[in-house]
């Protein structure tokens, strides 16, 4: 028998995921006669390793690239490799101060013979993976890196497909897809108050002729007027909420969404929308990208984006009308078309991980001007003076100033920009915002009310990215309590204005945009300016939802955790999507992180009052079901029994580190479930 105490957990303790003393032979496996107290071996470890970095090389040779050229003093190490060289430590430096260089955790992912670049560590682990579904092999201890083949169709894993995948030939007429039979008067309606004040690609007062043709008689329409026809009804559907579907347009919205999206879509391959040059194709593309935005794979969303901007590119869009002779008129809806097309493209481009090149091309489009439709015709020879205080424009126009600040910030791309500023930066958009839009809101008109939950929740989303660590190994243990109680307050505040909007019936009609910003974790602290600027512009507020589930866990045992709680139970309450989107593997996590802080804190609760045995509530049991995880059997005990160490750690199932705030650390752990096999060590 050894003496002394091992460096390493014992495989009894391992398995069972309990603390083990280290000792020879462990206090548990002495209390177990049928364990044997064996510790890992060394040399196996070591060929173990060897056989990892052989296969990593592999991995790299497949992607063209040589392994011997990426040494340890490579600069280029930290974008080839990322998310595995360690932070600094955190001194004692405010959060803006001490992460004046922050890593770049940009890099390819490799997965079978194809390779992702990915620019944000949240995507590492949510990205098209599909280990979830068991497909690695046990011993794959570097599963955590490869990605399964993708689906030859854009949809899958819950996704619908989209104009991208294929169709029959015969599906595809010669002659013009006949428009949906709808109470057009209705549509047109709902449309200018749901959609067009947050989609300004047209003005109107042109479009609504169009759509009383088409209910009279659209038999003298242009293959294109049909199609702008078409995708008007399949976005104007897609903002009415699904309770009122039926009464408004008698029949329920899933199949509603499911005919409307097909029409849409034969449409747009019949005036062939890849290569068109036609005003209104382009518009009904992008109404239809706006439709099909959390229905169809972020994947597919972005390569179409593509799409529509080269077709925007190629009518000229990026260019300012008033240089190339213009009207007033058409140069103005150039440039909401473009703003516009620019916004979509840098939200589609946070969903899938990247950052959106177009954004930082030399184009020279003005932003459109603070007027509404009534104030420009035909007969406009000079564009009005604009407006001082807010019109139909105004919930675009805030987006597209965030936008503007974050083109104008490129420049601070090179990390050159003392991190000291971030704040007065946040302080400077903030002031900005409010003078331009926000002192002028009357919380009678909803939209008034849209703008202004909107601008707070940025700003939140805004001053939690300079307050939190960084993604790369974080850990919530290297904070101090002080930034800890303040991120979580933040967060919090967060959340409650995301209460505010989904259970505000005066914007019910919104919901279907606002939806896009719910505050996941996202892509990690930014680089520098302009990536804060991004981060405001797409409202993402990092770690919002995950680190409220993180400091539940944290704090199980302290008398305010409730409060948190009931910021969780109301998270889940009003967001169907958290418990029932299993294919989405973000939701998949935050299912199982919530069940595993809920487990602790059940225990916590059962040892302090050993005679009560609540029951889960009905928002956590729906998890285990929906999501198929596994409920510990019942941990409570008689009045004179004591919850055992072994009781506590079989309940938890702690096979990821709930102290890191890495997702891709996460993701190997819950691939690899000796990874943390020591983190009770």
């Amino acid at each position: 028998m050894r003496s002394g105490k091992a460096p390493v957990t014992c495989i009894p303790c391992a398995k069972r995921k309990v603390r083990c003393d280290k000792q020879q032979p462990c206090s548990h496996c002495k209390r177990r006669p049928q364990d044997t107290c064996e510790y890992p071996r060394r040399d196996s470890q070591v060929d173990d390793l060897k056989a990892q970095v052989a296969q990593l090389e592999g991995y790299i040779r497949r992607l063209g690239l040589d392994p011997s050229d990426f040494t340890a003093s490579s600069p280029a190490t930290s974008q080839a490799t990322p998310l595995t060289e360690c932070l600094p430590v955190r001194s004692s430096k405010p959060p803006a101060a001490s992460r004046q260089s922050p890593k770049d955790a940009s890099g390819l992912l490799s997965h079978d013979e194809e390779a992702t670049y990915i620019e944000s560590p949240m995507w590492y682990s949510w990205g098209e993976s599909k280990q979830l579904e068991g497909e690695s092999t046990p011993g794959d201890s570097t599963k955590h890196l490869h990605l399964s083949s993708p689906s030859p169709s854009t949809a899958g894993c819950g996704y619908v497909a989209t104009i991208l995948d294929h169709t029959e030939a015969s599906q595809v007429s010669s002659d013009t897809e006949p428009l949906p039979l709808v109470d057009y008067n209705t549509i047109w309606t709902t449309f200018l108050k749901n959609v067009h004040p947050l989609v300004k690609i047209f003005f109107d007062w042109e479009v609504e002729p169009l759509m009383r043709r088409a209910s009279h008689d659209a038999s003298d329409l242009s293959p294109s007027e049909k199609t702008l026809v078409t995708a008007i009804i399949f976005v104007t559907t897609k903002s009415v909420p699904a309770t009122d579907c039926p009464s408004l347009l008698h029949e329920e919205k899933p199949a509603l969404l499911n005919r409307f999206q097909r029409s849409t879509e034969k449409a747009l391959l019949h005036v062939g929308y890849a290569t068109t040059s036609n005003k209104l194709t382009l518009q009904a593309l992008m109404l239809y990208l706006h439709a099909i935005n959390e229905r169809a794979h972020p994947a597919a969303i972005f390569s179409l984006m593509g799409i529509a901007n080269r077709v925007a590119e190629r009518m000229g869009l990026h260019r300012d009308g008033q240089f190339l002779g213009l009207s007033v008129l058409r140069a103005e809806e150039r440039r909401r078309i473009w703003w516009q097309l620019q916004y979509l493209e840098l939200v589609v481009a946070n969903h899938v991980g990247a950052m959106s090149s177009s954004v930082f091309g030399k184009w020279d489009a003005k932003m459109p001007a603070n007027l509404d439709d009534s104030d420009l015709g035909p007969e406009t020879e000079t564009l009005p003076e604009e407006q001082p205080g807010l019109t139909s424009m105004s919930n675009c126009l805030w987006k597209y100033f965030t936008l503007n600040m974050h083109r104008e910030l490129r420049w601070a791309s090179d990390n050159s920009h003392p991190w000291e500023q971030a704040t007065s930066m946040i302080d400077s958009i903030e002031e900005s915002l409010r003078v331009k839009f926000i002192q002028h809101c009357d919380l009678l008109d909803p939209l008034h009310v849209n703008l202004q939950l909107g601008i707070c929740q940025v700003i939140i989303a805004a001053r939690r990215a300079i307050q939190q660590p960084s993604l790369v190994n974080a850990k919530i243990s290297d904070m101090s309590r002080k930034e800890r109680d303040e991120l979580l307050g933040i967060c919090m505040k967060n959340m409650e204005y995301c209460f505010l909007i989904q259970m505000n019936e005066v914007i019910k009609g919104y919901l279907w945009a606002n939806a896009t910003f719910f505050p996941w974790a996202a892509c990690g602290f930014p680089r520098n300016l302009s990536e804060l600027c991004c981060i405001c512009l797409t409202h993402h507020s990092h770690e919002t939802v995950v680190y409220i589930i993180l400091e539940a866990n944290h704090r199980s045992e302290e008398d305010g955790v409730q409060d948190i709680w009931a910021v969780i139970r109301k998270t889940y309450e009003t967001h169907a999507e958290l418990r029932a989107a299993v294919h989405r593997q973000d939701v998949r996590f935050c299912a199982r992180i919530t069940t595993i802080a809920w487990q602790k804190y059940v225990l916590h609760q059962q040892k302090q009052n050993r005679s009560s045995q609540e029951e889960a509530p009905q928002w956590i049991t729906d998890l285990y079901r929906t999501f198929n995880l596994q409920q510990p059997g019942s941990l409570a005990g008689s009045a004179d029994e004591v919850v055992s160490e072994d009781a506590e750690s079989q309940a938890l199932q702690l096979d990821f580190d709930l102290d890191m705030i890495d997702w891709s650390t996460w993701d190997a752990a819950y691939l690899d479930t000796g990874l943390f096999s020591n983190a009770a060590s």
